[in-house]
């Protein structure tokens, strides 16, 4: 089954995505769009208790998208100047 989120990322208010399972085998796709003349960036948890550590695409200010297959515990995506948009896809 194929789990699909899409949200909108306001500025100034950090989106979290919980992961369902704390292994991820079938891996997430993740696709980051900025706002007009924003940036976005995501930022992943790897337990509950963990900091928050910045992906490996830093911050973008062009669509991207990101794979992730290592087990975490959460994503946050953060917008800056103009409302951002995640869209994720989880086997």
């Amino acid at each position: 089954m194929i789990r699909q989120f899409k949200k909108d990322v306001p500025v100034a208010t950090p989106l979290i995505y919980r992961i369902n399972s704390f292994n991820t085998p079938g891996g997430l796709t993740v696709r980051l769009t900025p706002g007009a003349g924003g940036t976005i960036k995501l930022q992943y948890q790897i337990t509950s208790e963990s900091s928050w550590v910045d992906g490996p695409l830093g911050v973008l200010s062009a669509p991207a998208n990101d794979v992730v297959q290592a087990p975490i515990y959460a994503l946050k995506f953060i917008s800056t100047v103009s409302t951002g948009m995640v869209e994720i896809a989880q086997a």
